[in-house]
Parts: C-alpha cells; sequence; structure tokens
C-alpha cells in the first residue's frame, strides 16, 4: 500500500505538471494568434490604402511592396513609382516619382560608428542603422525609401530586407535602360515630413540655374 500511494503521488503530481505545462503552451499559441491576426489586420489595411491610393492616381501595380511603414507600388506600364508612408499617429501620406525623372537607382548601407575593433567580430550588421534605396533624380536631388532601419526592425531581418531592396533595385534598373531626354523631364513632388525620407538639393544646380537667370 506504500509504495501504491507513492505511484499515485508520483502520477498525480506527473499530470498536474503536463495540464500545467499545456495550459501555458496554449496561452502562448494563443498569443502569437492574437498577434498575427493583428498583423495581418494591419497588412491588410495597408494593402488597401496603398490600392486606394493606387485607384486615385489612375495606377495599376505590377509590383509592390510592404514595409514597416512604407508600401511601395509600381505602375511598370505608366512608369510610376508610388510610395505610401503610415505614420504612428495613424495617417498616410503618398507620392509619386515618375521613373523618367530618375536617373539612377542602387542600394546603400549605412552604418553607424565602428571601431576598429568592432570589425573583427566580424559582424558589422550589428552597427547597421539603414538599408535605404538611393533613387537620385536629374532635377530634384535624391530619395532614400528605407527597407531596414534598426528601429523598427530586428537584426535577423537584415539579409531579407536585403534581399528585397535589391529585388527592387534590379527591377527599377531595368526599367531605367532607356535614354531620356533630361530636357523634357519634370520634377516630380517629392514632399514627405517622415523622417524615413531624405531629400537633399543639388547646390550646384541651383548655382547654375542662379547663373542663367542672371
Amino acid at each position: 500500500h506504500y509504495f501504491t500511494r507513492i505511484n499515485f503521488t508520483n502520477m498525480t503530481t506527473l499530470m498536474i505538471a503536463v495540464a500545467l505545462i499545456a495550459a501555458v503552451a496554449g496561452i502562448c499559441l494563443l498569443l502569437i494568434s492574437i498577434t498575427n491576426k493583428q498583423k495581418r489586420n494591419h497588412m491588410n489595411l495597408f494593402l488597401n490604402r496603398l490600392s486606394q491610393a493606387g485607384s486615385s492616381n489612375n495606377l495599376s501595380f505590377s509590383s509592390q511592396e510592404l514595409l514597416s511603414n512604407m508600401a511601395l507600388g509600381l505602375d511598370g506600364l505608366r512608369r510610376e513609382l508610388l510610395v505610401l508612408t503610415r505614420f504612428k499617429n495613424g495617417d498616410y501620406f503618398d507620392f509619386m516619382i515618375h521613373l523618367n525623372d530618375v536617373q539612377s537607382c542602387s542600394v546603400k548601407k549605412v552604418y553607424d560608428y565602428i571601431n576598429a575593433g568592432d570589425l573583427k567580430s566580424g559582424k558589422p550588421e550589428k552597427h547597421l542603422e539603414e538599408i535605404v534605396l538611393h533613387i537620385e533624380l536629374y532635377s530634384q536631388g535624391h530619395a532614400d525609401i528605407p527597407f531596414y532601419n534598426h528601429i523598427d526592425n530586428r537584426v535577423d531581418e537584415v539579409a531579407d530586407m536585403e534581399h528585397k531592396a535589391k529585388q527592387w533595385e534590379t527591377m527599377l534598373s531595368k526599367l531605367l535602360t532607356e535614354r531620356f531626354n533630361k530636357n523634357k523631364t519634370t520634377a516630380p513632388t517629392l514632399y514627405n515630413p517622415s523622417h524615413h525620407l531624405k531629400f537633399k538639393r543639388n547646390e550646384k544646380e541651383k548655382t547654375t540655374t542662379a547663373d542663367r537667370k542672371g
């Protein structure tokens, strides 16, 4: 009877432990499911807003991409790139870049200060701040579209986001193989208060313009 009581106690303890583990696992799975559902809802809302912005500009997207706080839509036939920004307060802002106004595009990495000793670790990703699609314009400086930034993305996403950025670089570069007449290009509307977009006007170009007016 003594051994029977011990076995019964052990079985009871084991069943309680299994029940607790199952309960914790169930709660974790429920939280993951809720999180994934929220992400899908945000993604669907973002896609709907991108689709609405495209329709408002009579665009038909051949390619599109959802990023942390940005969405891209490309109309290859019309050679228009629509950029939609989502702000933390829930507002949206979109603008278009006509590819005839684009001189080149490339993927660039922006690093924080790296000590000489840190390079020996072989992990420069921990110093990476941004991966951007750099779009150089003929007459309005440039636009940097972030695919990765160290605030909104995890380090383990670096390779995937760099791959996506390079895919867009390849796709846009193919559309830029034609030679454009700079005199026929028109400056796109490129104003966005988001800190993710960086526009820099060419000072030399402004001086040349002023000299011509003079």
